[in-house]
């Protein structure tokens, strides 16, 4: 098991709700939750949600994989070894590029 602070540091909060803001310039979105947990196989990780606070844009799978590879490289920059698990909290009328709805499917 890890021994590790419950507590992310205002400075790490920052960096993480930068880059969020960064990587998905262009969308309406706020870092809902950042917190620190333990993972599956006991590492120190944190937890990281985004609410998009509008469906006026659609987005692509893309940009958000990419974003856990950017927190991951900035937090590692910073020296924070924790991995970051991203969830994204989207409008119900959310556009995923690529992605079909299967509401109302036969």
């Amino acid at each position: 098991m890890a021994n590790f602070d419950n507590e992310i540091s205002d400075e790490t909060k920052a960096l993480i709700e930068d880059v969020v803001r960064d990587h998905l310039n262009g969308f309406n979105v706020s870092p809902c939750e950042i917190v620190s947990f333990e993972n599956h196989d006991g590492e120190a990780s944190i937890s990281v949600g985004i609410c998009y606070l509008d469906a006026a844009k659609a987005i692509s799978p893309t940009i958000t994989i990419k974003l856990v590879t950017e927190l991951r490289a900035k937090l590692v920059d910073a020296g924070d070894q924790r991995f970051p698990y991203v969830r994204h909290y989207f409008q119900e009328e959310q556009e995923i590029v690529g992605v079909e709805h299967a509401c109302g499917a036969a």
